[in-house]
C-alpha cells in the first residue's frame, strides 16, 4: 500500500472523513424528513411544492461522496506506475556574478561596458544548454537575481533586467559575490564554476581569501574584466537620455 501512495499516512484521515460524510448526510435527511413531517403530511407538501424524486436524492449524495472520495486520494498522492528513484545530474553548475556599479554605464567599451557584457553573456549561455545557471547581481553587495536553473530562457530574463547602478550598495565587492556564488554551489556535486564580470578592482571584502577558500570547495573561477586600460568617465543622464554630466567624487574629480 505505501508503494501505491506517496503520502500512505494520508489514507486513515481518508478513511475517517468518508465515514464522517456518509454519517453526516445520513443524519441530515433523517432531520429532513422530520422538519417535512412538522410541516404537513407527505402526500399534500407533494402536490405543493415538487420534491425531487428519491433516486435523484441518491444520485447526489453518491456523486458528493465521489467529489470528497476523489479529492482526498489526490491528497494522498497515488502514484501507480511510477517510480520515483534520487539520481546525480551530469550537468555542471555555473554561477555568472556580473558587476552592477555605476562605472558599468561608462562607454569605453561601445555603447557601454554593461551593454556588452550582457550581449556577451547571453551569447555564452547559448552554448551552456543542458547545465544549470545561476545569476548574482554585485557592486557593494552581491544579491542572487537567478537561482541555479536549467531554463536558460528564465536566466536570461533576469539577466536582460541588470542595470549599472541598480544596487542601493555603491562600490565593487567581488568578495562578497565570491562567497555568495560559493554558498549557492555547495549544495551540489560535479564541476562548479564562477563566471565572474567586473570593471574594478575591490580592496575592502578580501576577494583573494574568497577565491582561494572556493577554489578548495573544488570552485573555479573565471574573471573577466571590462573597460580600456585608459577608462572613461561615467556619464549621468537624464530623463531623455542625454549626457547631463559625468560622476564625480567628494573631491569633485
Amino acid at each position: 500500500m505505501t508503494e501505491l501512495f506517496r503520502y500512505p499516512m494520508m489514507l486513515p484521515i481518508l478513511l475517517l472523513t468518508i465515514l464522517a460524510l456518509i454519517a453526516l448526510l445520513a443524519w441530515s435527511s433523517r432531520r429532513k424528513q422530520r422538519i417535512l413531517a412538522q410541516l404537513g403530511h407527505p402526500s399534500t407538501l407533494y402536490r405543493m411544492i415538487p420534491m425531487e424524486t428519491p433516486k435523484r436524492q441518491n444520485l447526489k449524495k453518491n456523486l458528493r461522496l465521489a467529489a470528497v472520495l476523489s479529492l482526498l486520494l489526490a491528497v494522498a498522492g497515488p502514484q501507480w506506475g511510477i517510480e520515483l528513484t534520487e539520481f546525480e545530474s551530469a550537468s555542471n553548475q555555473i554561477v555568472i556574478a556580473v558587476d552592477t556599479s555605476l562605472s558599468m554605464n561608462a562607454e569605453d567599451i561601445k555603447p557601454n561596458r554593461m551593454h556588452r557584457a550582457k550581449e556577451a553573456l547571453s551569447l555564452l549561455m547559448d552554448q551552456l544548454k543542458g547545465n544549470r545557471i545561476g545569476l548574482i547581481a554585485f557592486s557593494g553587495e552581491a544579491h542572487i537575481q537567478c537561482p541555479l536553473t536549467s531554463d536558460m530562457e528564465a536566466v536570461k530574463t533576469f539577466l536582460s533586467s541588470l542595470q549599472a547602478g541598480m544596487l542601493p550598495q555603491p562600490g565593487t565587492a567581488i568578495g562578497k559575490a565570491i562567497r555568495l556564488a560559493s554558498k549557492m554551489l555547495k549544495p551540489y556535486t560535479g564541476e562548479k564554476a564562477l563566471i565572474l564580470l567586473t570593471d574594478g578592482e575591490d580592496h575592502h571584502s578580501n576577494p583573494l581569501q574568497a577565491a582561494q577558500e572556493a577554489q578548495q570547495t573544488g570552485i573555479h573561477i573565471f574573471p573577466i574584466g571590462l573597460g580600456t586600460p585608459q577608462g572613461d568617465p561615467i556619464p549621468i543622464r537624464d530623463e531623455t537620455g542625454k549626457i547631463s554630466g559625468y560622476k564625480k567624487n567628494k573631491k569633485g574629480e
